[in-house]
């Protein structure tokens, strides 16, 4: 696999680019094959690269979406990587529910609440342990940069 870099004149042009680098891969998957795997991370950076995907038409039915990492909350925490994903991606691009493999980051409100969350439901060993096998894996970290790792299918 050959090492590419691009750089977008701004995060629009990023998101639209990774958004069609990441088709590329799920539609080269599901020619050999019937379903396809997306690996995603959540935080605030991938928001507008879910936003594009989920503005494109595709066969959503046929791509079961993982998480790479959750927070310690609730789904429906605004901290919650499965939240932005919902609300960005799962939801908007209408992705079956049966589809979507989430991480239990918290079932239950904690008492007293963080300004900050902590934890993560896995290390990022896990994670990138969680990516083996899939199509593509989007991990993204720290608040201003997003860090896509692409792992092709050889299966």
């Amino acid at each position: 696999m050959s090492v590419q870099q691009f750089t977008a004149p701004d995060a629009l042009g990023a998101a639209e680019a990774c958004a069609r680098h990441i088709f590329s891969l799920l539609e080269a998957a599901l020619t050999i094959r019937e379903r396809a795997t997306l690996a995603v991370s959540g935080g605030s950076t991938p928001k507008l690269l879910f936003q594009k995907m989920a503005a494109t038409p595709f066969a959503w039915d046929r791509v079961h979406l993982f998480f790479v990492d959750e927070r310690s909350v609730p789904p429906t925490d605004s901290a919650s990587n499965y939240k932005l994903v919902n609300d960005n991606l799962i939801g908007p691009a209408h992705i079956p529910g049966g589809n979507v493999h989430r991480i239990v980051g918290r079932s239950r409100p904690r008492r007293r609440p963080s300004a900050t969350p902590r934890g993560s439901a896995s290390s990022s060993a896990c994670a990138m342990a969680r990516c083996r096998g899939s199509t593509s894996c989007i991990a993204a970290w720290g608040r201003t940069r997003t860090l896509p790792v692409f792992f092709p299918a050889t299966r």
